[in-house]
């Protein structure tokens, strides 16, 4: 699932959740967002992790589009 689809699949479930009256809470909802994205973004999930406050989902979302297109040019350059 690519990073687009499983924010969509993310925030629909927060949605969700919010809507039978049990929000989950924006800290909550970055810890599982980030332990969904895989090992190929351990460095990132690090990185986010190690920060004093989270950013909210859609700041978080725009960084992951922008680590997963980091990853692909990475690769393609043959990990230089």
């Amino acid at each position: 699932m690519n990073i687009n689809d499983y924010s969509t699949k993310v925030k629909n479930l927060a949605d969700v959740l919010a809507s039978i009256g049990a929000p989950i809470d924006d800290e909550d909802l970055m810890v599982v967002t980030l332990n969904g994205v895989g090992k190929y973004y351990s460095q990132f999930h690090t990185s986010i992790a190690i920060r004093e406050t989270f950013p909210d989902l859609q700041d978080l979302i725009t960084l992951l589009i922008s680590e997963k297109m980091r990853i692909v040019s990475v690769s393609s350059n043959g990990g230089s």
